[in-house]
């Protein structure tokens, strides 16, 4: 593969993984990401995966899930500053 063409799937890749970072609220699917990043849905997926090495799909989940874990934790956060009573809290396990 000549090296412009390299650099132009990279671009497309990371355009792809922006645009799902801004979107992950959105129903999307690869069909729709490959046509705004200029490319057939087959080769889109093809290199999306050997550049990532996971598919369309279980990065759009990845993505949503670590969204997910920083909103819970930023509200935990939140949480116990409003509640200093709380103080540490205990996992009721025994150590």
């Amino acid at each position: 593969m000549r090296t412009n063409t390299k650099i132009d799937w990279h671009r497309k890749v990371e355009e792809a993984i922006l645009r799902m970072m801004n979107a992950l609220d959105e129903p999307l699917n690869f069909r729709q990401i490959s046509k705004e990043v200029y490319s057939s849905p087959y080769h889109f997926h093809r290199k999306f995966r050997e550049l990532t090495c996971e598919n369309v799909h279980e990065c759009l989940k990845r993505l949503r899930m670590e969204q997910g874990a920083i909103c819970r934790y930023c509200a935990f956060r939140l949480f116990r500053r409003d509640r200093p009573d709380l103080g540490s809290v205990d996992s009721g396990m025994a150590a």
